[in-house]
C-alpha cells in the first residue's frame, strides 16, 4: 500500500486534524488543469493539503507538477489505473470524484472541460458525513488492492 493512504497529517499547533483531499482526474481532466483550477489545486498544496490525482499515463504526462509543486507544503502524489498501464487505449475506470477530508465528496459525470462544464448536461452530487467518509474509504480500497498505482 502507498505511504500515508488513509493516514492523517497532522498539522502542528493547530489541534487539528488535516487528512489528504483526493481527487480522481482523467486524460480530459487533465489537460484542463490550467487558469483556476491549477491556482486552487496549487493553493492548496501551499496550504499544506495533501493531494492525490488519478489520470492515464497520456494524461498524466500533460500535468505541470513542478509548477504545482512550488512552495508545497501538502504532497502531491500521481497514480494510474492499473489497466491503464498495460494497455493505453483503456481507462480502467472513468469514475469522477473528489474527496475533502472525508467530510465532503463531490461524485459526478462531468469532465472539468469547456464542453464538461458549459455546454454539456451533467450530473453530480455533493455528499457529506458517512457517504462521503465511504468515498473516501472506496479510494483507500482501490489502492490497497492497486487498482490504480502510483507512478513516479
Amino acid at each position: 500500500m502507498p505511504d500515508d493512504v488513509g493516514s492523517p497529517d497532522s498539522t502542528p499547533g493547530s489541534g487539528k486534524t488535516i487528512r489528504r483531499h483526493c481527487c480522481t482526474l482523467y486524460a480530459s481532466w487533465l489537460r484542463a488543469i490550467q487558469g483556476t483550477l491549477a491556482d486552487a489545486l496549487q493553493a492548496a498544496l501551499q496550504r499544506g493539503v495533501n493531494v492525490d490525482v488519478v489520470g492515464t499515463g497520456q494524461g498524466l504526462q500533460t500535468l505541470d507538477t513542478t509548477w504545482l509543486s512550488q512552495n508545497a507544503q501538502g504532497r502531491l502524489r500521481l497514480f494510474q489505473p492499473k489497466e491503464n498501464m498495460t494497455d493505453a487505449q483503456r481507462l480502467g475506470s472513468h469514475a469522477k470524484f473528489c474527496v475533502a477530508d472525508g467530510l465532503s465528496a463531490y461524485v459526478g459525470s462531468a469532465n472539468l472541460t469547456a464542453p464538461g462544464l458549459g455546454r454539456h448536461l451533467e450530473m453530480g452530487l455533493l455528499v457529506q458525513g458517512e457517504v462521503a467518509r465511504q468515498i473516501e474509504d472506496f479510494w483507500i480500497y482501490a489502492l490497497e488492492i492497486e487498482l490504480f498505482i502510483p507512478v513516479t
